[in-house]
Formats: C-alpha cells, structure tokens, sequence
C-alpha cells in the first residue's frame, strides 16, 4: 500500500525459474488440463531442473538482465523518494516484541480479566484447593445410578450427599 505522494516501488527480477514459468505454463495447462495451478508448477520445476546448463543458461542471461533493471529503477527511486518502505509480513503467531507472540499475549490477558471478574483478582492455588476439601462439613459424591435402557447416558455432576453426622 502506498501513499498518494510517492509511488509504488520498482518490483524486483524475475528468478530464471519463473521467467521459465511464464514462458511455459500455458503449455502445460493445455497438457494438464485436469491439474491444478500448484500442480502444473511443481511439474514445470521437474522439466526446469531436468533442462541442459545451455538451456538454463538463455533463462540466467534473462534473470540477470531483469535484475540489472530492478536495480536501474531502484537507485532511480532511491534518489527521488529515499529508500523503499519496508513491507509488512502477516502475522502468523510468530514472536513479536520480547519474545512474546500474539497468542500468548491474548491469553494471558484474558486470564487477568477472568480473575478480575471473579472479585478477588488472585488466582485460586492449590493450597486453597486443599483447605476447601478439609472445611467442616463433609460431603461425598456418590455416583447415581446407571440409567437403564438403551443408549441412556447419564449427564452431569454426580449428586453430593451429605456425611456430616446430626449432632443433636
């Protein structure tokens, strides 16, 4: 994307492949009608590195000539707009800035905001685990009965029955 005053960069050469590519890929799209686009280059690659050095060597000539453009127009617009911008890759959930990525940064935000919306602000640890299963009352769960019948499941959270004795 580029900005109203100053225009678009020089696009860079053309490897010897795909000067190749472009020459050739009707040809094999006529005899690989079935194929796909992603298809028919991995095919043409094959017949690329299956070519003799004096066929390669037309292809490097036109990878060298094309290159000798891109710098031609690069150092052009280098003088009159300074070097080009650089482009912006999408991210991926690659690393960002200190080692982190997006992923993890989001994650961890909303582990913060769950423990906020709670009220307390601090995360529950083990310690506080073990207390609540040692507090006074007692309770068990029991497991219910097996429902009979065919294809009947049994869905949710055992029952808690209470084992604290009435003292009276």
């Amino acid at each position: 994307m580029t900005s109203k005053s100053t225009p678009a960069a020089p696009k860079r050469g053309l490897t010897a492949f795909f000067i190749y590519l472009n020459e050739h890929r009707a040809d094999f799209a006529k005899k690989n009608p079935d194929k796909k686009m992603t298809e028919i280059t991995t095919i043409a690659s094959k017949h690329f590195k299956e070519l003799s050095e004096k066929e390669k060597k037309k292809y490097d000539d036109l990878a060298a000539k094309d290159k000798q453009r891109y710098e031609k127009e690069l150092e052009a617009y280098t003088a009159k707009h300074g070097p080009p911008p650089k482009k912006s890759r999408k991210s991926s959930g690659k690393s960002t800035e200190k080692g982190e990525t997006k992923r993890t940064k989001r994650t961890k935000s909303k582990s913060k905001s769950r423990s906020k919306s709670k009220g307390q602000g601090k995360s529950r640890s083990r310690s506080n685990s073990k207390n609540r299963s040692s507090s006074k009352s007692k309770t068990k769960r029991t497991s219910q009965p097996k429902a009979e019948g065919k294809g009947s499941k049994q869905k949710g959270r055992p029952k808690k029955v209470d084992t604290k004795k009435e003292s009276k």
